[in-house]
Order: C-alpha cells, then structure tokens, then sequence
C-alpha cells in the first residue's frame, strides 16, 4: 500500500508526524482491510483509526497524551450526534473535531467502559468477521457490546442516534413447570415483550427448537 503525506507535515515532524503516520497505516486496516461507507459513516474508520494512532500516542509517551485529553475536554462529547455524512459539514475543521476527534473520544470512552480485555478483544472479532468486506455502524456496535461483560447502549444512545439504538431491548418472560414427566418432552412457555428481531435458545452449547409459543425441550437427546 502507498501512503501520501503533505510536505508541511514532514516539516513538522515531532508527535504530530508520529500520530499522522500511524493514522494514516491504521487505515490500511480500516477501511482497507474492513471497509465502510466513507461518506455516509466517516465516523467508522475516521474515528476508530484516529483511537488506534492515540494509543499508540499513549504507549510512547503517557504524560503528553493525557494533557492533550485534558485540553479536549468535554468538548467533543456533546454537540451533534456521530453518525452524520461528510456532506453535514460546511466547514473542514468543524468535520475534523466532530468525526475524528469526537469518534476517538467516544472510543476512549467506550475502552474505559469495558475494560481494555474486552475493547480489543471486540476489535478483534469485528475484524475478523468483516475483512474483505464492508461493515456497517450496526456491525461495529453489536459486535463490542458482545464482547462486553457492562452493557455500552446507555454511551450508544449518547453518541448516536440511529434509529435501531432506539428500539427498547425485549422482556423475555420463562416458566418453567415444577414437575416433569419422565422421557417426555419438556414444555417451557415463553413470553416476550417488544420488537425481538431474533430469539436464540441453547442448553448446554446445543441449539434448542422455538416456536412462537414455547420453547420444545426432547431430554432424550440429552447428555445428564
């Protein structure tokens, strides 16, 4: 892969040319390897490459980069929601704080959140399940909320608002009968409030078949 960078920034040199070039090789993940929608979602690969180029900031020289935290303030986590196209900007410099700045700072939030174990562990999969392909906001945020142990939706509904963020998680009632009869199979109704897009049941790491009513249990085809 070829990389340009602007002759005024060699000149500069020091950290800034360090994050620049690092931001600037991140992208050879994403959006190169994972692609996304660069003009409706810049937030994607803009803000998570922007993350990944401070983290390496971070490792090579802690004190500056949590000064430079401090003088962003809470600036960036307030104003317009994250996902907005590049044609919602007038002004570049408005775009640069808004997507790149405010996306690495959701980022940072959201590491702080999970934990580091669980925020690159969430990277990792989301690579994985997406290289050589384009990946949507939707896969992004599922997939780190997965690999979480606290649930991110609060920091979601309060960096974005996309529309499926708004969708009230689903009440799922069980009961489960006192008493079995022995080799027949076991009923369990199941009750489940809102717009449920996909209901999954497993025991034991075994897939369990669904109806709309109940959930069908054979114990015969079950190891004790």
């Amino acid at each position: 892969s070829l990389i340009f960078l602007r002759g005024d920034t060699l000149d500069v040199g020091g950290l800034y040319l360090d994050i620049l070039t690092a931001h600037e090789v991140a992208h050879q993940w994403f959006f190169g390897v994972v692609g996304n929608d660069q003009i409706k979602e810049p937030w994607l690969d803009e803000g998570l490459v922007t993350a990944l180029s401070l983290d390496l900031f971070r490792q090579r020289d802690p004190d500056a980069y949590q000064n430079m935290w401090e003088g962003w303030g809470n600036y960036y986590t307030s104003g317009v929601p994250l996902n907005r196209s590049i044609y919602d900007f007038r002004q570049g410099t408005v775009y640069f704080d808004s997507v790149y700045r405010r996306g690495a700072t959701f980022l940072r939030e959201l590491q702080e959140l999970v934990g580091q174990e669980a925020y690159w562990q969430g990277l990792r999969d989301y690579y994985a399940a997406h290289r050589f392909g384009l990946a949507t906001p939707q896969d992004f945020l599922r997939t780190m909320r997965v690999a979480s142990a606290v649930d991110p939706l609060p920091l979601y509904r309060w960096t974005f608002d996309y529309a499926f963020l708004q969708i009230p998680d689903p009440q799922i009632t069980v009961t489960v009968p006192a008493q079995v009869v022995a080799g027949g199979p076991l009923r369990v109704p199941v009750q489940v409030t809102g717009p449920a897009m996909v209901v999954t049941a497993t025991l034991d790491g075994r897939p369990v078949a669904l109806s709309q009513e109940a959930v069908t249990l054979d114990p015969s085809r079950l190891t004790p």
